[in-house]
């Protein structure tokens, strides 16, 4: 029996402790949704992170300090997500 793969959203995800977490849950073999403002870093650090599990890492760009901005966040997920890591 294969266990079903699951999604990790880090928030943060662009600096300091959440890139850190992020690098080494991708080195474990963790699928990731990275969440945060900058969508250039987001997309670079999406495209550089390892990816050895069945399903591959993607971001979302979102603030989390605006309600507007996470109520659309929250109206885009289409992917289930299992353990929210965020500072």
């Amino acid at each position: 029996m294969q266990a079903t793969p699951q999604t990790i959203l880090v928030t943060g995800a662009t600096g300091g402790i959440g890139l850190a977490v992020c690098a080494r849950l991708a080195k474990g073999g963790a699928s990731l949704l990275l969440a945060a403002r900058d969508a250039g870093k987001l997309r670079s650090l999406c495209a550089s992170l390892p990816c050895t599990g069945p399903v591959g890492h993607s971001w979302i760009s979102v603030d989390m300090t605006s309600d507007a901005s996470v109520g659309a966040f929250a109206g885009e997920l289409t992917t289930e997500i299992h353990e929210v890591l965020g500072h």
